[in-house]
């Protein structure tokens, strides 16, 4: 088999997996909430990397368009950018939090570099942060409304501030680098810890 051919059938593999994958699934609950019996350990980090490579694609074309940046080709897009993995976020973490389990932590370990890495490339964005920097710098000409100029400087503030500093201090893969370092070692304390804690919660139940 051609590694052309390999890759295909190993991409339409994961095709039909995250098809399969709950997280990734339409929620026909009332309100909407998590399918919490259908979720397994094992679907939370293939389902992240789909969210993220799908927020990737809107953060994409955000800094593609070419339209000059307003607020809601800009600002008001990148905010209802990520939805996908911010529902996956609030489902994986309230339950790292409320009902761990080791395959929980363990999955952490690879869950939190990838989500870190993917903070900082949309944080660290140069082409975006122009976007936002050209909305910023209009503001005073146009009429935004309360809630428009608080959603305005807080993107600026989380995405211009930590761009325009740090960007202009070193370079972006080394603070990228560096930030996916910090997030391994991180997880993995935490996952040392949560081992040693549920294995103290079973050992103390066992005597």
């Amino acid at each position: 088999m051609s590694l052309l051919a390999a890759g295909m059938l190993f991409a339409a593999c994961d095709k039909q997996d995250n098809a399969d994958n709950p997280l990734l699934q339409k929620w026909d609950t009332p309100f909407e909430t998590a399918p919490f019996e259908k979720i397994k350990p094992e679907h939370y980090l293939p389902a992240f990397k789909a969210a993220i490579e799908q927020h990737d694609k809107e953060i994409q074309e955000i800094v593609s368009n070419k339209e000059a940046a307003t607020f809601d080709n800009t600002i008001a897009a990148l905010e209802f950018s990520g939805q996908l993995l911010s529902r996956i976020q609030g489902v994986y973490f309230n339950m790292l939090a409320a009902n761990t389990s080791t395959e929980l932590q363990k999955a952490q370990e690879e869950i939190g570099p990838l989500l870190a890495h993917h903070s900082d490339n949309v944080s660290l964005n140069a082409d975006l942060f122009k976007r936002v920097k050209a909305v910023w710098d209009g503001k005073d000409k146009q009429n935004y409304t309360d809630e428009q100029k608080a959603v305005l400087e807080k993107v600026y503030k989380n995405i211009g501030f930590l761009c325009s500093q740090l960007c202009h201090l070193c370079d972006q893969g080394i603070v990228v680098c560096c930030s996916s370092v910090i997030a391994t070692i991180d997880s993995c304390f935490e996952y040392m810890l949560a081992k040693f804690s549920i294995g103290g919660i079973s050992n103390e139940r066992n005597e």
